[in-house]
């Protein structure tokens, strides 16, 4: 016992020589935790968690009614809260959304506003990106809902134009077109007053800045493990024979580093919970302290085991960087979940990162929650058993052969190799799903009073309508109750709900239209504002009959039918409820014609597909050039790090001073090429190397190339300036953060804040990304 408590605290005195290092890389990283709240806090609309979507509009020549229709269709609410509309030539369009300063193009045809007036309805083109993510989603949701909004108006003016030419009364025509657009426009203009949202607070539920704020500090935790990366690495096989025959096994050594890295990590955590106490952010109790200390515990137990499974200091590294980010990632760390196929949510409970995540929100809400503490047990526990288990060419060649026993030096390290092949795996797994799973956010629906509320009422044919939505981004499903909305939001089982009141038809006819539609949300809700034009557009499409037949009953136009509410003209308003009905299904009214840019053509005939394009499906759920790019940086960081501690052994002391040089460089460039091998591979199994041709994948190969080089060359700079490889190893977890946080990785932040963009040109995978 004696043996165990000794080595034990020889592991702990070890550790805590590495303290400065942790807290240096730490104190770094603490920055960009700020720079990734102010990112959280702009990616905001109206409290939720989607950057503002800037979209293009091509207007016809000579066309002011056309400007009239978009200036009252940007100035709506829900749509001035999400878009920016900017007014562009057709020309540019093309260039604007491979850019990425465009995520859709609205281009309006010759004589819009004539042709809906008219009955042609010509289609209003959208042109979405190749590459269409989140924000494109979005915006096709939100048109669809207005072009059902005035659709079903529409419908309502055509099918009473025909009840007038069939009764002989087309001199009322304008007078009827008159009163029914305004009609129209009075219930339908302020339809955000329809909704009042509810906020439910569950019990381990935070605001959207609490939570990204969780996400950060449990990315760095994780993260700053690198800067003591020598610490966690496997000893050589004599050293554990050596231990082996002292009676202490690869339990005891797994157990005693992890307890070293969980007291490195909890001086951290110290530091960070008291300047969240200081600024009033949390209150610190014992429950605080002990589940911070399973965070650290858990933390630690995960990033040894990584290393030691890794086998070596570079496969650890690779391996923290690679599943903590990608797992990171699929918990929604970097983005809402609700936006990843329906199995890769219901497999974010069981992730690591959003274990310790649950955990971090337990420590900051008071909570005490027993499945989230046997959670962080498990994970440290469970990570502990599994531990248990001649001239310029004579230089040349001589830089080549040493490049390559680098790269073999690099490939016998552990299960490096197999790391190598995790990149393409997720690539090729990735593309998959996306072209099987689409991924619907699911939101819950009810009517208010059930039990007294006829079926054949408004607010339940309103409840049905929504649940037997075939398309758009939401999958609406129908609860027995308010309680049960209110229990699926706060469980994050749906993302939002609606209760409608059993009231609303009574309501509307008397004009009472201020919250009649309760809107449940979570604090972390990401898309209730979204989803309220879905909503509306399904209200008009049933509500807007019942004013049509209103106002055939008693309105000005109908007169010559007889008195008004006489029987003539209550059939005269059934048969113009039928007619509606039957315009309503038909395929002529108002629609948007969908069209995907794939060759930078933007409006030209071989520029344009009428169906989403697949060749970026893995870039649709998993950022795999964008993780690729800081994967190659982060090697050929580690390279520097590798040439540095070569270096410091006199490996080449033996070489000529013509060959000191080319050798070093080449050595340091091994991690990176092997790298960008792995990158290829994943982009061509992900479908984003096929650009249909050769010379497509030439320029992916080539540009990738010339990515790896410069980074090899900042990395052996860097190495340079630095001189010390553990302060350069030190440096990693400051690059990884950047990496994620300034570069167009997961998401773009120079779309949001003026000056971000220029903080992204201090790393190189920015550089490399904006080539696409």
């Amino acid at each position: 016992m004696r043996g165990y408590l000794c080595y034990a605290g020889m592991e702990l005195k070890r550790a805590l020589k590495r303290l400065p290092h942790i807290l240096a890389g730490a104190a770094v990283l603490v920055v960009l935790m700020g720079a990734a709240a102010l990112l959280a806090g702009k990616l905001l609309y109206g409290g939720q968690t989607v950057e503002r979507i800037p979209v293009g509009v091509v207007l016809p020549e000579e066309d002011a009614l056309a400007g009239q229709a978009m200036r009252m269709v940007s100035s709506l609410e829900s749509v001035k809260s999400l878009c920016d509309f900017t007014y562009i030539e057709e020309e540019a369009t093309g260039e604007k959304l491979k850019k990425g300063e465009l995520f859709a193009v609205l281009k309006m045809p010759d004589g819009f506003i004539q042709d809906i007036m008219s009955g042609v309805n010509t289609p209003v083109t959208v042109i979405l990106p190749e590459n269409a993510g989140a924000e494109s989603r979005i915006f096709k949701e939100l048109t669809d809902a207005g072009a059902e909004i005035l659709g079903s108006a529409q419908a309502g003016i055509y099918s009473g134009d025909e009840l007038l030419s069939e009764y002989g009364l087309t001199d009322k025509m304008a007078v009827f077109e008159r009163d029914m657009n305004q009609i129209y426009l009075t219930y339908s203009l302020p339809r955000m007053d329809y909704f009042r949202k509810v906020m439910v607070n569950a019990a381990k539920d935070v605001s959207v800045p609490v939570f990204y704020g969780i996400s950060a500090f449990v990315l760095v935790l994780l993260l700053s493990v690198i800067s003591v990366s020598d610490l966690l690495k496997r000893e050589p096989a004599v050293m554990r024979q050596k231990l082996s025959l002292m009676g202490i096994g690869p339990f005891t050594t797994a157990g005693s580093r992890i307890l070293g890295v969980s007291v490195l990590l909890s001086v951290i955590s110290v530091l960070a919970a008291a300047a969240a106490a200081w600024t009033g952010m949390i209150s610190i109790g014992l429950n605080t302290i002990l589940t911070g200390f399973l965070v650290c515990l858990g933390a630690a137990s995960f990033s040894v085991c990584l290393f030691q499974t890794a086998g070596s200091r570079i496969g650890g590294i690779f391996l923290q960087f690679f599943l903590v980010t990608a797992f990171h990632f699929l918990s929604g760390g970097f983005l809402p979940e609700v936006f990843l196929p329906e199995s890769i949510q219901r497999a974010a409970p069981f992730l690591p990162t959003h274990i310790l995540m649950e955990g971090v929100k337990m420590a900051v809400t008071g909570n005490e929650s027993l499945v989230t503490a046997v959670e962080l047990a498990a994970l440290g526990g469970g990570r502990l058993a599994d531990c248990s288990c001649s001239g310029g060419e004579r230089s040349m060649k001589r830089a080549v052969i040493w490049f390559l026993l680098s790269c073999k030096r690099c490939l016998r390290k552990g299960i490096f190799p197999l790391l190598l092949l995790l990149m393409p795996l997720a690539a090729f797994v990735a593309g998959r799903l996306s072209d099987k799973e689409e991924g619907e956010i699911p939101v819950a629906v009810s009517v208010s009073g059930e039990e007294d509320v006829s079926e054949r009422s408004l607010a339940w044919r309103l409840a049905e309508r929504l649940a037997d939505r075939k398309d758009g981004m939401f999958d609406f499903y129908i609860c027995s109750d308010e309680a049960q909305v209110r229990d699926e939001v706060a469980s994050r089982r749906a993302e939002c709900g609606y209760v409608i009141d059993s009231g609303l038809e009574e309501k509307l006819d008397q004009k009472q239209w201020k919250r009649v539609i309760r809107l449940y949300m979570a604090p972390s809700t990401v898309a209730g504002s979204i989803s309220t034009e879905t909503v509306f557009s399904e209200l008009a499409a049933l509500y807007n009959r019942n004013l049509l037949m209103d106002y055939v009953e008693e309105g000005e136009a109908f007169a010559g039918m007889g008195p008004v509410n006489s029987s003539s003209r209550a059939k005269a308003a059934e048969e113009a409820g039928e007619r509606y009905d039957r315009w309503n299904q038909e395929e002529g009214l108002f629609h948007f014609q969908y069209i995907y840019e794939t060759n930078g053509g933007g409006g030209a005939e071989d520029g344009v597909e009428t169906q989403s394009p697949k060749s970026d499906a893995a870039g649709s759920i998993f950022p795999v050039r964008g993780l690729g790019a800081v994967m190659v940086f982060i090697l050929s960081l580690y390279g520097g790090v590798m040439a540095g501690e070569d270096e410091r052994r006199g490996l080449f002391m033996p070489l000529g001073i013509g060959l000191r040089l080319p050798c070093r460089l080449a050595a340091a460039a091994a991690p990176g090429a092997l790298a960008c091998l792995s990158v290829f591979c994943a982009l061509f199994l992900g479908g984003m190397a096929e650009g249909g041709s050769f010379g497509a994948v030439g320029r992916e190969l080539g540009l990738l190339l010339l990515y790896g080089c410069g980074c090899t060359v900042f990395a052996f700079g860097l190495k340079l300036i630095v001189r010390s490889p553990e302060l350069l190893c030190c440096m990693i977890p400051f690059f990884i953060i950047g990496s994620l946080l300034f570069c167009p990785v997961f998401v773009d932040p120079g779309r949001w804040i003026p000056g971000m963009e220029q903080l992204g040109r201090l790393f190189l995978p920015y550089y490399y990304l904006r080539c696409f």
